[in-house]
């Protein structure tokens, strides 16, 4: 059994130290960054890898210096995805962490053999090698500040001072001999998504009313006030994928429809619970979808997130929140749309004032409140997002065990023997190169013209509170 992690990396060197040290540390193979910012238009430094790994270690790691094409860098690195080299393939991003029970399972590798003998035992699956996909819903963590002290940069300063938010999204674990192959168009013909376009239909997953809203209405919650929007959920496509020339998705893969193999296993199965099915995906050691993303599949029994789960940094500090408005080349929704708007706002704000404010904060909370709520505008939906993580955690933590996800989390996960030991102390280490990502946003300052003196003002007067 082998293994890999895929991630992209812009604009991510403070932070990959930590992503790094710790996918190391709980056994993987191989670790492959496809890193899009090494154009010398970026004018960022080399990035070298943590100087506490062996040499071993440093091998197990593989920079491949890509074209920063957004979203279709993981369609044009397929191969790495794709690939004879490793058995199971974790497509995240820089931010996100595996959290399983490392006391149960001696590594990831160990976890993918007992956890896929667990599903045959359970009868989810006949024999392992029938698994295509593995699934881990997002819990988050907002930090919408710059305070770093009093020992807040390590993952624990994280967990201990911010909320652990549910959200809807999961991100997936794959077999790789299941991808499809790049050489084939998808066919979802036994999958209900053949319409003329090719493009993937949600109906299902409650977005496509009108106003694109849920309806919880087996759940009391279906009054006007109490359905989430999600207009701006990078789903309003609107809320179709295309697929034509996809081959995989940032949250999950296209696999093979082992449905249309006759001689596939599940066909002749006697076992009914997988007889004739077209997929086999699991989350919460059940079945889903490809893309299960559907809040009405959420379960109601204090399961989710228990034997696993994607823990999320979404905001690492306001710093990084800030410097990702201004340089990422994904949806408008997620950059400062206006940027000469903003550096005019900037300009009308009397550094004298910022000075007094942040010194007497009590006293001028009503104007530095107009100064938050203008800058949070600016931060558009890299703020925006943080309320709707809220507002879905709002309504679905009361199926949460949060007692036993915080235990899995800390003392299972961050303080096992594989990631606290005499060599290694995962909740010591940096989560942040701080001066590092202070360096990048002010270089970008300058690039920009954009008064760095200022925004540092601004940003140290969100550290009173965490809105």
């Amino acid at each position: 059994m082998r293994s890999r992690v895929v991630v992209r990396a812009f604009y991510e060197d403070a932070y990959l130290d930590f992503f790094i040290n710790y996918y190391i540390k709980i056994g993987f193979d191989e670790i492959v960054i496809l890193k899009a910012d090494t154009d010398i238009k970026y004018n960022l430094d080399n990035y070298d890898l943590p100087i506490n790994l062996t040499e071993n270690e440093k091998c197990k790691v593989k920079v491949i210096h890509v074209k920063n094409t957004g979203n279709n860098i993981i369609q044009e690195y397929y191969n790495e995805f794709k690939t004879k080299n490793v058995d199971w393939v974790l497509n995240i991003d820089c931010d996100e962490f595996l959290i399983l029970d490392w006391g149960k399972y001696k590594g990831i590798n160990d976890y993918l053999k007992k956890y896929c003998n667990e599903l045959v035992t359970n009868k989810l699956v006949d024999n392992i090698k029938d698994i295509q996909q593995l699934k881990y819903r997002w819990f988050c963590i907002n930090k919408l500040n710059n305070d770093w002290s009093d020992d807040k940069n390590n993952i624990l300063g994280y967990l201990q001072n911010y909320p652990l938010e549910v959200y809807k999204y999961i991100k997936s674990f794959g077999s790789t001999k299941h991808l499809i192959d790049k050489n084939k168009r998808l066919n979802f013909e036994n999958d209900n998504q053949t319409d003329k376009n090719k493009r993937l239909n949600f109906e299902n997953d409650n977005q496509t009313d009108k106003n694109k809203r849920l309806n919880f209405e087996n759940d009391n919650q279906t009054d006007k006030n109490k359905r989430l929007n999600f207009e701006n959920d990078n789903q309003t496509d609107k809320t179709n994928i295309q697929v034509d020339n996809k081959l995989i998705n940032c949250h999950f893969y296209y696999i093979k429809n082992i449905g249309l193999d006759l001689s596939n296993s599940y066909v002749k199965s006697k076992n009914n619970n997988i007889k004739n099915r077209n997929y086999i995906s699991i989350l919460n050691n059940k079945y889903c979808d490809i893309n299960d993303s559907n809040p009405r599949t959420f379960p109601k029994d204090d399961t989710c997130g228990l034997n696993g789960f994607i823990l999320h940094i979404n905001s690492r500090s306001l710093t990084n929140t800030l410097t990702k408005c201004l340089i990422t080349e994904l949806r408008n929704n997620k950059k400062i749309t206006n940027l000469p708007k903003f550096k005019l706002w900037l300009s009308s704000i009397n550094l004298e004032d910022l000075v007094k404010y942040k010194l007497q904060y009590n006293k001028y909370k009503s104007k530095i409140e107009i100064i938050k709520n203008k800058f949070n505008y600016f931060l558009n939906n890299k703020f925006l997002f943080t309320k709707k993580i809220n507002k879905f955690h709002s309504i679905f933590k009361k199926y949460l065990n949060e007692n036993e996800i915080l235990n899995l989390t800390v003392k299972k996960c961050l303080y096992s023997s594989l990631l606290f030991n005499s060599t290694t102390k995962i909740t010591q280490l940096p989560f942040c190169n701080i001066n590092l990502e202070n360096k990048i946003l002010k270089q970008l300052c300058n690039e920009k013209d954009i008064d760095y003196i200022k925004l540092n003002y601004i940003m140290d007067l969100y550290k009173h509170n965490y809105n």
